[in-house]
């Protein structure tokens, strides 16, 4: 049985050993679960909401473990947990069942709220598993927790903001809740245009959040939530997920983007599906874009160009979003070797306004050109700003001028189709050319 549909209900019980004790010499696996944001819990919450968080959460597991397993809370932030069997392992559970579950459990306990006075709470949980059967110590800890340190002064105050935010967000993370017409999480795409010709290189997916009156509230105000909180990882494999299906199901001639969040980017057991996808339908890979926004710093820069690496060699295109205005480095830029980068609005904006900040936006062009096989040029909302960006360089742009965001998936209507070959390589990028289509 799923871990979701074991969860509807919370016990009374706080701590302390939760199912019947097994003896050490018989259970099959042994894992451990932290809550990574529990000082953030602490520090915005106090100690006995942060307490009582936990041992629901606790109580939850209880209720998928039943008689196959014990569980226990041996420290404030940790839980330990024997299994004798349990369905999803198999009879003789293996490194690959153990994952998947510890997975399962750290994808499917942080979208559930808790509610406390202050607000809804969730938890991050990171996982580890060892095997009886060979003796082996544990391993590393899957979906280590990232984000904000808990800070003074009104940090709690906004962190608890924060988390109402990211729980409106994790609420629509159901298999169907980000398709809901009706629903908080809609879905939009933008086009990335030719200056010359009008061709359509590809489409960014982006999620929109409706506000309590039906308005979108600002993109920047709860991407940020779900990053200081560290949540923004579920939404991110959430949205791949989501696009690799719209791909699967569109023509051959559409290629579609999707942002991810820097903090999102590392190999985990996340990925395995989202992997197996990729190398089963090659493609769909070569039509994938993977949007890397430079909203957060990046957390470790060697899992995250191992993780981008794998993507490429898979065929994807990697595309650096918002160049010259984020965390990412120069050298940082180049480890990654996007194949497109993406300059910020704002010196598109600020180049019409003075021969200086023209003279920066064209430089700024020309370096980003340098580091990608092509530039974009955002926040196009002119014809006078088209011809700035063209004018530096960039051929290719988005923004208002070539069409607002579509809530209906643009590439079901009629469009010219044309083929873009970007055949300029970068010193890494692999492979060598990018190749759009306009599709219908």
């Amino acid at each position: 049985m799923s871990l979701r549909a074991k969860s509807g209900r919370q016990s009374a019980t706080t701590c302390g050993t939760l199912c019947s004790p097994i003896q050490p010499d018989r259970y099959a696996a042994h894992f451990q679960f932290r809550i990574g944001n529990y000082p953030h819990l602490l520090s915005a919450y106090g100690s006995a909401t942060a307490d009582a968080v936990v041992s629901a959460v606790c109580d939850r597991l209880a209720q998928v473990v039943r008689n196959d397993g014990s569980i226990e809370r041996v420290a404030a932030d940790l839980i330990e947990i024997r299994l004798l069997s349990l369905p999803t392992l198999g009879a003789e559970p293996d490194g690959s069942a153990c994952e998947a579950w510890v997975g399962d459990v750290c994808e499917t306990l942080p979208t559930v709220p808790f509610e406390a006075a202050a607000g809804p709470v969730h938890l991050w949980l990171s996982g580890r598993w060892r095997l009886a059967s060979d003796g082996a110590e544990f391993g590393e800890w899957c979906f280590p927790f990232v984000g904000a340190s808990p800070g003074q002064g009104d940090w709690g105050a906004r962190y608890r903001r924060d988390m109402a935010l990211a729980s409106r967000v994790l609420a629509t993370l159901e298999p169907s809740g980000i398709n809901d017409p009706d629903g908080d999480l809609q879905l939009c795409w933008r086009v990335v245009s030719n200056v010359e010709d009008g061709r359509v290189a590809y489409f960014e997916t982006l999620a929109r959040l409706l506000d309590r009156d039906g308005a979108l509230s600002a993109a920047d105000d709860w991407i940020l939530a779900l990053e200081r909180t560290g949540m923004v990882r579920l939404l991110d494999r959430h949205m791949v997920r989501q696009v690799l299906t719209d791909l699967e199901q569109a023509p051959d001639e559409v290629s579609l983007a999707v942002k991810l969040s820097a903090l999102s980017l590392c190999v985990d057991p996340w990925w395995a599906d989202v992997m197996a996808r990729l190398c089963a339908r090659p493609n769909v890979t070569r039509r994938l874009l993977i949007e890397i926004t430079e909203t957060a710093a990046v957390p470790d820069i060697s899992r995250a160009i191992a993780l981008v690496d794998q993507l490429r060699r898979l065929g994807c295109r990697i595309v650096m979003d918002d160049f010259g205005a984020g965390h990412a480095s120069i050298p940082q830029v180049l480890a990654f070797a996007p194949n497109i980068v993406k300059v910020h609005r704002i010196f598109l904006w600020r180049a019409g306004t003075s021969s200086r900040d023209q003279l920066l936006f064209a430089r700024l062009s020309a370096l980003a050109a340098s580091l990608g096989s092509i530039v974009v040029a955002k926040g196009v909302e002119t014809p006078e700003q088209s011809r700035i960006a063209r004018d530096a360089g960039a051929l290719w742009q988005q923004g208002y001028f070539w069409g607002r965001p579509s809530y209906c998936r643009p590439w079901r209507q009629t469009w010219r189709h044309s083929l873009a070959v970007l055949d300029r390589p970068t010193s890494r990028c692999r492979p060598a050319s990018l190749c759009f289509a306009v599709g219908q």
